[in-house]
């Protein structure tokens, strides 16, 4: 939704700066930056899983400009690398980022399940 005087998405930015707010008011700042962290890690592990997917399927639509070193090598090593520093993390910045990613899903299948990607593998 937006304001309608500000023409800004406030409840996105409530709905994201809350936490955050929340987190650097209690004092907690290493645990959203830990929390960011998490996020970040995952985000990369599954771009590296996806690269190896989009390789392999080869989609018509799929033409990289680029050739990525070492692959297959490379994207796995990455993806292995990242999912396995989140295991050094602090239990709470696990357990606060797996829950981001469940309300995600959530939030997902309940507003963007029906959403058909043209090209989609």
């Amino acid at each position: 939704r937006i304001n309608l005087r500000y023409g800004t998405p406030h409840v996105a930015l409530g709905m994201a700066g809350g936490p955050i707010v929340v987190l650097a008011a209690t004092g907690r700042v290493e645990i959203l930056a830990e929390v960011a962290s998490f996020l970040h890690l995952v985000l990369y592990g599954l771009l590296c899983v996806s690269l190896v997917a989009l390789r392999r399927d080869e989609p018509e639509w799929y033409d990289p400009d680029f050739r990525t070193p070492g692959y297959p090598v490379v994207p796995v090593l990455g993806a292995l690398a990242s999912f396995a520093l989140i295991g050094f993390m602090q239990p709470a910045s696990q357990l606060i980022g797996a829950a981001m990613m469940v309300v995600s899903a959530g939030w997902y299948y309940y507003y963007a399940r029906d959403v058909r990607l043209k090209g989609a593998l």
